[in-house]
Formats: C-alpha cells, sequence, structure tokens
C-alpha cells in the first residue's frame, strides 16, 4: 500500500492526464483511469477528501466513473458496480461522516460519491448497508447540526436523494442527458426500494416538524425540510400529509416576515393535493391577497400560486376582484400583474375582467369593455362602415386614419377630441401608468403584460391594435423608434406582432412598419434584438419588401455576417448578394403558397 505521501504525488503525476481524459475520451477510457487511480488511493479516500487541492483530483475520478456509466451502461457494468461499491465503503464506512460531511472540500466529495451511488443504484447495485451506515451515524451524531451548516446541509440532501433514490445528475450531466429533466422524474422505479429508506425519512421528516420556528430559521434548512417533505410524498401510502399542512400554514402565515419563509410556502406548495391547495387558497390567500400583493416576499408566493397546476378559474377571478393592480403596476411586485394575465391566457377566462381593470387603472377611459352579447347585430353591421374584418382586426383596405373600434369606445370625461387620444393606450400599456401625451416610457412590466395581453381574445385587444399605428408614429415623431425595436423587452411585443401564426398585423401595417423602420435598418441588424426583430419582419413581409430589405443591407453585407452569422443566414444575405435572380426564386414557392391561400388568410381582401 502507498503511504498518503506517495499517493499525493502519484495523485499530481496524473494531473495532465486527467485533463486530456476529460476533454475527449471514450467510456471505457474513462473508466479505466479512475479503476486504475483508485486501486491505489482508495485506502487513503477520507484524507484525500478534506485536502484542499487533492480533493478536486478525488472529485473528477468520481466524475469520470459516474460518466462511463452513463455514456456506455452495458460494457464493463460489474466492475463498475465493484469500483462504485469500493468508494461508498471507504468513505461512507470508514471515514469520519461528521468530519466529511462539515467539511469545505469534503462535503463535494461526499455529494459526488452519494450521487455516483445512485447512478448506479438504478443500474442493480445494492448501497444500502453504506447508506444505513451513514444515514445512522448522522443521525446520531449530527443531523440538526448539519441542518443548519453551510456545507453539512448539501451534504444531508444529497443524502436524502440518496436514501430515496432519486437521481440529480447535475454535476454528471452529458451532453446526451436532456437538462429539462427533474428529480421527480428520475426516481427509481425498477424495483420496490427497502422499508428502511423511507422509513428513515418519515422520521426526520417528523423530528424536523417538532420545532418549525428552527427547522425554517435558514435558508438552507428550509431547503431540506422542504425536500425530505417532497421525498416522502413520492412513496405511495406515504404518511406525511398532515406534517405538510402543518408546514404550509405555519409557512403562509409568516411568509412576509423573510425570504425564507416565502421559499418554504412555495416549495410547500409543489407537494399539496388538491384540496389542500384549495383550502390553503381560500383561507390564508383570499383572505390577505393584496397584503401578500404588496410585500416583498409576499408576492412571490401568491405568484406561484397562479403558476400552480391547481390554480382555476375561480381563483383568478377572486385574485382579479380582490387585488388593487394600480398599487402593483410600479412596484417590485409588478410581476404578479403579468403573471395574472399569463393565467388568463392559459385558463382562457378573466381576460376581459383583466383588461377592465387595466384600462380603469391606467385612466384609459375612451376604451371601456362592453358584453359583446348585448351588442348583437349591430356590430356586425358596422364592420363593414368601419373597414373592419369579421374577426374584429382593421382591413388592409381601411383608410390610416380610420376609428377602428370592435369593443366600445365612449368619450372621455372632459370631452376631449378622440384624435388627442390616439396612441395613449400603448403610451399607458408601456409606461404601466396614465399616458402623458407623449412622453414615452418603456418599462419591462408593460412589455410582459403586452407580450401576453396580445394572445386574448381578438376582441378584447381590438383597440390596442388599432392604437399601434398610432403609438408608432408617436415613437417615430420623438425618435424612439429604433430604442422601441432595440430594447430587450419590447423587442419581443414587436416580434409577437409580426408574428404571421398570430395574424395581429396586416399585410398593409407591415408595409407601414418597414416604411418606418427603412432609415434604421442596418443599425437593426447590427443590434442582437433589433436583428430578431428584422428576422421576424423578414418573415411576415411579401416579396417585395423582402426584397427592398436585402437591397438596403447588401452593402453592408460583410459587417452585418461578421457581428451576426445567424441573422444573416435567417434572411439569406448571403445567397441575394451573390445572385439575385437565384433568390427570386428560392423566395417564389412561399410567395405563391400564400397566394394561393389568400382568401382563407385575409377573406376581406
Amino acid at each position: 500500500m502507498l503511504s498518503f505521501v506517495e499517493v499525493e504525488k502519484y495523485l499530481r503525476s496524473l494531473r495532465e492526464c486527467i485533463d486530456k481524459v476529460q476533454e475527449e475520451s471514450t467510456a471505457s477510457e474513462k473508466y479505466l483511469l479512475a479503476a486504475n487511480a483508485f486501486s491505489q488511493i482508495q485506502e487513503h479516500i477520507p484524507t484525500l477528501a478534506t485536502h484542499q487541492s487533492l480533493s478536486r483530483y478525488v472529485e473528477k475520478l468520481i466524475a469520470f466513473l459516474a460518466h462511463s456509466l452513463m455514456e456506455d451502461p452495458e460494457n464493463e457494468l460489474d466492475e463498475k458496480r465493484q469500483l462504485c461499491q469500493s468508494i461508498c465503503t471507504h468513505l461512507m464506512m470508514k471515514g469520519d461522516v461528521e468530519t466529511l460531511s462539515m467539511d469545505q472540500f469534503g462535503s463535494h466529495v461526499l455529494q459526488s460519491t452519494l450521487q455516483c451511488g445512485t447512478l448506479f443504484e438504478h443500474q442493480g447495485l445494492n448501497l444500502s448497508e453504506p447508506l444505513q451506515y451513514f444515514a445512522a451515524t448522522v443521525e446520531d451524531r449530527c443531523l440538526f447540526r448539519m441542518l443548519h451548516h453551510q456545507s453539512g446541509s448539501h451534504v444531508l440532501r444529497s443524502l436524502i436523494k440518496a436514501i430515496a433514490c432519486a437521481v440529480h445528475a447535475e454535476p454528471f450531466r452529458s451532453a446526451k442527458r436532456k437538462p429539462t429533466e427533474k428529480i421527480e422524474v428520475l426516481l427509481h422505479a425498477k424495483h420496490e426500494l427497502d422499508e428502511w429508506r423511507f422509513a428513515r425519512l418519515e422520521r426526520w421528516a417528523d423530528l424536523f416538524c417538532k420545532d418549525l420556528g428552527g427547522s425554517f430559521s435558514t435558508s438552507q434548512s428550509s431547503s431540506t425540510v422542504c425536500l425530505v417533505l417532497k421525498m416522502c410524498q413520492k412513496r405511495p401510502g406515504s404518511n406525511v400529509s398532515h406534517l405538510c399542512n402543518k408546514v404550509l400554514e405555519h409557512c403562509f402565515l409568516r411568509c412576509t416576515e423573510s425570504k425564507t419563509l416565502s421559499f418554504a410556502a412555495q416549495e410547500c406548495l409543489e407537494i399539496c393535493s388538491n384540496e389542500d391547495f384549495n383550502r390553503v387558497f381560500k383561507t390564508m390567500v383570499a383572505t390577505r391577497a393584496q397584503e401578500l400583493s404588496e410585500n416583498q416576499f409576499g408576492n412571490y408566493v401568491i405568484q406561484s400560486i397562479i403558476g400552480h397546476r391547481y390554480f382555476q378559474t375561480s381563483h383568478l377571478e377572486e385574485l382579479l376582484n380582490t387585488t388593487d393592480i394600480g398599487n402593483l403596476l410600479l412596484s417590485p411586485s409588478a410581476a404578479l400583474i403579468w403573471r395574472l394575465c399569463e393565467a388568463a391566457v392559459t385558463l382562457g377566462t378573466g381576460q376581459a375582467l383583466f383588461v377592465k381593470k387595466l384600462m380603469s387603472t391606467l385612466n384609459i377611459s375612451s376604451y371601456t369593455v362592453k358584453d359583446s352579447k348585448k351588442k348583437g347585430s349591430k356590430d356586425k353591421n358596422s364592420r363593414a362602415k368601419e373597414g373592419q374584418r369579421s374577426d374584429g382586426a382593421p382591413s388592409p383596405d381601411s383608410p390610416d386614419n380610420a376609428d377602428e373600434r370592435s369593443v366600445e369606445e365612449t368619450p372621455t370625461d372632459d370631452g376631449s377630441d378622440m384624435d388627442a387620444s390616439k396612441g395613449q393606450l400603448w403610451l399607458a400599456l408601456t409606461s404601466c401608468k396614465p399616458p402623458e401625451k407623449t412622453r414615452i416610457h418603456l418599462r419591462a412590466t408593460g412589455a410582459s403584460i403586452l407580450l401576453h395581453m396580445l394572445k386574448f381574445e381578438r376582441k378584447l385587444i381590438v383597440n390596442v391594435l388599432s392604437d399601434f399605428k398610432h403609438f408608432l408614429r408617436i415613437l417615430k415623431s420623438n425618435a424612439r423608434l429604433v430604442d422601441f425595436a432595440t430594447d430587450r423587452h419590447y423587442s419581443r411585443v414587436l416580434q409577437l406582432m409580426l408574428d404571421r401564426r398570430q395574424g395581429l398585423l396586416t399585410e398593409k401595417q407591415v408595409k407601414r412598419l418597414f416604411k418606418y423602420l427603412k432609415p434604421h435598418l442596418f443599425d437593426l441588424a447590427m443590434d442582437t434584438n433589433g436583428a430578431f426583430v428584422l428576422s421576424s419582419l423578414f418573415q411576415a413581409s411579401p416579396l417585395q419588401l423582402r426584397r427592398s430589405l436585402l437591397t438596403e443591407l447588401a452593402p453592408h453585407s460583410k459587417e452585418i455576417m461578421n457581428r451576426n452569422k445567424k441573422f444573416a443566414g435567417i434572411i439569406h444575405l448571403d445567397s441575394f448578394c451573390k445572385s439575385e435572380s437565384v433568390w427570386t426564386k428560392q423566395q417564389k414557392p412561399g410567395e405563391s403558397v400564400r397566394t394561393l391561400f389568400k382568401d382563407i388568410i385575409n377573406p376581406e381582401s
């Protein structure tokens, strides 16, 4: 057996080899390197794990073993299992678990070992013996110290996942593994888990919940308690529902006090049943919705409620009726408003109520949403006079300054001329406050609201669509059009407006937008957000406009391709510069299909 000094020299000599294998190598090469190295150092693994620099080599070798299994789960499987068993035994049964768990470097090695071991348990390896010993030692000697310890809490959460056989593969993720996989998806399902595993977890959950004040006093302990409850809930017939309800009540009543309790309330919501969710909403949310919404911590709980899988139409309407969104629009809790807007799109209801409250808040009295059923045939007859399509959108043939209305408009209280209010709707929506003549504010909250509101029923947003052209003129006259198109948030709004699948703009309106943007095409093309807008404009434009756009950009093709090769590829800038006639032939099939279905796309044109 090598001495520790010899082991240290040996590991340092492997540095170049480890770096080389880390870059690119086969699963077999990774396994061979790990097997050869551990055969020399296995007796000193607990000591190496707490070493400031050598612990990193141990971590990398464990990662090689994990990758060799993930990339090739068939070849040399028995040998890989034996190596994993040996590593787990030396660390968990022969090492000082308490010292390793609390150590800055040892905790990382322990976490990697637990995660690697769980991967192997999914391949038939049984690690019950070292895991039981580890768990019993932790419970007897340092469970509550680890619960609050910066390093120990991470080890404790890794141990909980290992006991539940839940893979947390983040440190070992390979290119083949999808990044969206979650712990819940990867729970062990190949065979029944030993009874001791969940018995241990349920006992820990019970111990933690005996002192909720202490267990939720730090962010680390809160994460651990929520995790153990979540793992217990995954077991069929689990008996921790009463603990979940106890934690929910404790956290919801105090969620406005700290970020820690707010986080815990959100986490516990994810594991509650439909019945529990409705009870919590009725007794702890609906009665204090405004208070929670305006609080810097409580508003995150409301957002979690809105995004919950059990959030229903009745919940949305209750929140819309009890929440004063006027106090939230310009506050740090403004995200709650677009979450409500998003829920209205997802659930397909509450949209008219949302529009009504928003317009009232923004003091847009010129646009009042009325019940469309009462209007009946009146709107159908007026659409032809106003130059509108049957779905309420403006017709391409309608004059530029026509009053396009599908939702009834009532004059402002001061009797001001309607022309004075043109563009004011978008000014209000982008600034999240009543409009100030032609003063333009581009607030991120307004963009988020618009991104979801533009997906509402067409009859509810016709005034928003018809007001857009007036807003563009205001932007142009104030030299803010480029700012709008290159803004991180509002460039996405423009892309949505130009998306042909949404059908928000007619061809005439696309041409008008192109006319306004034409003097700034190069500036937009050189900006990341502006390039996205131009890509959408290109896709929405007829052949003539596409040619005009490329003609303007062609003299700057080299600069554009050096700056944004992807954008240049989308608009086929290179092929246009090489041969305009070939490019035209490539574009014609798409144009002919659009012409063929012209009557379906725009029956009134």
